[in-house]
């Protein structure tokens, strides 16, 4: 069943077809890659004093800049203090790579 529902794609109101992949996923996706990548040679260099260190400040910015795109969509304008606890709880959820689709 859960299979079925992947297959469904989303139509525009003018009958055309959405992008299988949005832009939120896209910025999802872009800030998961980021972060892991930003925590490897973060672990890298405080492991290893030797550890070149050269692209850490880069990994850095590319990580608060896809994460500032992640919560700019998630917000839509609404940041309220509910609003960051849920992006919060929905970040670790992504960052965990846990199912984000709701359980009844």
């Amino acid at each position: 069943m859960e299979n079925m529902l992947d297959e469904i794609t989303e139509h525009a109101p003018d009958g055309k077809k959405v992008e299988e992949r949005n832009e939120f996923q896209l910025a999802c996706c872009q800030f998961v890659v980021a972060h892991k990548k930003f925590c490897k040679i973060d672990l890298s260099v405080r492991i290893d004093m030797s550890a070149n260190a050269d692209g850490w400040f880069a990994a850095l910015k590319q990580r608060y800049a896809t994460e500032e795109r992640v919560w700019e969509l998630f917000c839509s304008g609404f940041e309220t203090v509910q609003m960051t606890r849920l992006y919060l709880s929905f970040r670790d959820h992504l960052l965990r790579g846990e199912s984000l689709k709701p359980n009844a």
